[in-house]
Parts: C-alpha cells; structure tokens; sequence
C-alpha cells in the first residue's frame, strides 16, 4: 500500500513538473512573439514619423524629392517624350512581375494551409522549445498568405497610379485634372515635396504615390523571412525580425 501511495505520488510530481515546463514554454513563445511583432511596429512607426518630420534623413523622402525632379526635367523637356513612357514601362513590368509572383505563391500557400498535410518533420526537429498543434500550424500559414495578398494588392496600385504618370506626363500642364481624381487608390499619404513647381507638382505625386506603394509591396516581401521563419518556432521568428530590422534600417537611412 505504502509502495502504491509513492508510485502515486512520484507521478503526481512528474506531471505537476511537465506542466510546469509547459507553462513556461508557452510564456517565452508569447514573450518571443510579441517582442517581435512589437520590433517591427516599433521600427515602422518610428520610420513613418522620420518620412514626415524629417524626409530627407530617409532613403524615401530622398527618392521622392528625385523623382520629383525627373519628372520636372521630363516636362520641360519636349523632345524626351519616349524616355518617360519607357521608364515608366520598366516600372510597371516590374511591379506586374512581382504581382504575379506574390499571387501565385499566396494562392499555392492558401491550397498548403487548406490541405490535410500533417505538420513538416522538419519543423518539429528544429523547433527548440514548444509546440503547436495542427490550429497554430493553419494559423502561421494564413498570415504568410495574408502578407503575399498584401504584396499583391500594394504592386496592383503600383501600376495603376505608374499608368496615370505615363499619361499625365505628356500633357500639357494647363489641362491636368483635379488631383482628387487620383485620390481614392490612396493607401499611404506621401509628404509633399515643397519646392515642386505647380504644374509638376501633381504628375510628381502621382509617381511617388505608385512608388510608396510599390515600397510596401516590397516591405511585404521583407517580412516573408520572418513569418515563414516562424513556422519552424518563435525562437526563429524573434532571430529573423532581428535580423530584417538591421536590414531595414541600413536600407531605410538616407546615409546608407
């Protein structure tokens, strides 16, 4: 009987144990989780206040102060009217591209989530600490999807508003149309470049409203390396938002 009870209680002990470990390995997934998540809000938050407060220390508000002057050099000239239309058609096949490429990997993601494969070996061999079930894998899977929709929407705008320049951009200024007229694709408003003259300033905004969301776009790209990161565990996730930041932030500084 004695024997019985100490049997008893050792199992007591291990499972109080077991639960306890998985208590705290469920603490350091959140905790890993969101500090990553809040690193890149953190981070992009911090970009948005710099692109208005202080657009020239940023590597857009660079950009778009350029393209601005491009597009007033394209005007005033009228012997370069091939030479925008060809950029901007290089433009567009490039956002087109990678259109293509998000939708299609986001459709092939969206058949993986949807299907009644099992969880990857692998993903079990390299996750350190944890687990998740088959709801956490589906879970994963449709934010990743979620992010290549994001891209596919962002490159879509892109086209559209790098149509209206290749318009825009040979005619004569007296005749452009209200700006309104291009407001309703708006998903980030761009700072203004000041020292644009009137008649550019609209065709100038117009392009540079196509290449913020061209940069989103590319931004959802950037974020594929965490997020697929995550599917192998959080300790990747936080260790790949690490690393993108570093990126960003070199990518994102006017000086880099």
């Amino acid at each position: 009987m004695a024997l019985g009870m100490g049997k008893l209680d050792l199992a007591a002990k291990h499972r109080n144990r077991c639960d306890s470990m998985t208590t705290l390995e469920n603490a350091s997934q959140v905790l890993l989780i969101s500090t990553s998540f809040g690193i890149l809000f953190g981070y992009h938050l911090r970009l948005y206040i710099r692109l208005y407060r202080r657009p020239e220390t940023t590597s857009i508000g660079l950009a778009n102060r350029m393209r601005s002057r491009w597009v007033q050099n394209m005007m005033k000239d009228g012997k370069k009217d091939v030479l925008p239309v060809q950029t901007l058609r290089n433009l567009t096949m490039a956002a087109s591209f990678l259109a293509s490429t998000a939708i299609i990997v986001g459709l092939g993601i969206l058949n993986f989530a949807f299907s009644t494969t099992p969880i990857p070996e692998a993903s079990r061999l390299l996750m350190f600490f944890g687990s998740h079930g088959q709801t956490q894998w589906t879970i994963k899977l449709m934010l990743l999807w979620a992010d290549f929709l994001f891209c596919f929407y962002n490159f879509m705008l892109a086209v559209r508003y790098y149509n209206h320049t290749a318009l825009l951009i040979n005619v004569p200024t007296e005749h452009h149309v209200s700006p309104a007229l291009h407001r309703p694709g708006y998903l980030v408003r761009m700072p203004p470049v000041a020292d644009a003259p009137p008649g550019v300033k609209l065709v100038a905004d117009v392009l540079n409203q196509g290449a913020a969301h061209y940069t989103l776009g590319m931004r959802g790209y950037y974020l594929v390396v965490p997020l697929a990161l995550w599917l192998l565990g959080a300790i990747w996730l936080f260790l790949g938002t690490v690393g993108l930041t570093l990126v960003l932030q070199r990518i994102d500084s006017s000086a880099g």
